[in-house]
């Protein structure tokens, strides 16, 4: 049996076999010792193996650095742990989920739009990893003249941020039709998309899968595919195909699951 598990800014989403075994708060000050606890906690018996996801860079079995999560940065989970498996970044977990069902040498990517930016690209069928191995920073492109980078502009942490408030009360606050949390919501989706095209230009896919909680921003994604199609190419725009992940709320943890499988294989 092989766990799933999705550490985000806000939450850390355990899944085995589908299903969901553990919800949980995270934040900025989490440290290691709690997710160890909260793991190991929900785990069911018998689980052999653990894909961990997580917004940031990697080093093997090592968490490099997370900017959403900066208590982590040298974090070794499996070791801790005591479980064979994978630690990846949670968009390339994403993408190992997204993309089964496309020929062996597509070109596509999944960015994750969350506390933070993250994305992963397959590339002639091949994972475009970089010399390092941390390829798909996304949300760290420099945007403005001043360092401003797109997570600044676009990711849920900008939004609420910008906001004053919380999650709940921006959704609120959409809902009853208030024009400047829809023009906020708005500005940073057209954000977002106008790097989108810079990856349609830059890569031509044949498919780009957006994912993440900011995605259910009311304005949010309409804004994005508006903002994508004007900075595309014609041409190019019309060969990829902008879509939501299906069950984005597992997709994470089932790539990371997905992962450990075959790291397991080897």
């Amino acid at each position: 049996m092989i766990a799933g598990a999705d550490l985000g800014g806000t939450k850390l989403r355990i899944v085995v076999d589908g299903r969901i075994v553990l919800d949980a708060p995270t934040g900025p000050g989490i440290r290691p010792a709690e997710l160890e606890r909260l793991i190991s906690a929900s785990l069911p018996a018998g689980t052999t193996a653990l894909g961990l996801a997580i917004p940031g860079l990697v080093d093997v079995d090592t968490v490099v650095r997370s900017d959403v999560l900066p208590e982590i940065g040298g974090w070794k989970p499996l070791a801790a742990l005591g479980l064979p498996g994978v630690v990846v970044n949670d968009a390339r977990a994403a993408l190992a989920a997204d993309v089964a069902d496309l020929p062996a040498d597509a070109t596509a990517g999944v960015v994750m739009v969350g506390t933070g930016i993250g994305s992963s690209l397959l590339v002639h069928g091949r994972v475009l990893e970089g010399v390092g191995g941390h390829a798909g920073e996304f949300g760290s492109i420099p945007v403005e003249p001043d360092g401003t980078t797109l997570d600044m502009r676009a990711s849920g942490a900008a939004i609420l941020l910008a906001f004053g408030g919380s999650a709940a009360e921006l959704h609120a606050r959409l809902a009853a039709g208030d024009a400047d949390a829809r023009r906020l919501v708005e500005a940073a989706g057209s954000a977002l998309g106008r790097g989108l095209a810079g990856l349609v230009n830059l890569f031509n896919p044949a498919r780009l899968t957006l994912g993440g909680g900011t995605l259910r921003y009311a304005g949010y994604v309409d804004a994005a595919r508006a903002a994508a199609q004007a900075g595309s190419l014609g041409e190019l725009w019309r060969m990829c195909e902008l879509r939501e992940a299906a069950d984005p709320d597992t997709l994470v943890a089932r790539g990371a699951a997905l992962s450990a499988s075959r790291s397991t294989r080897r």
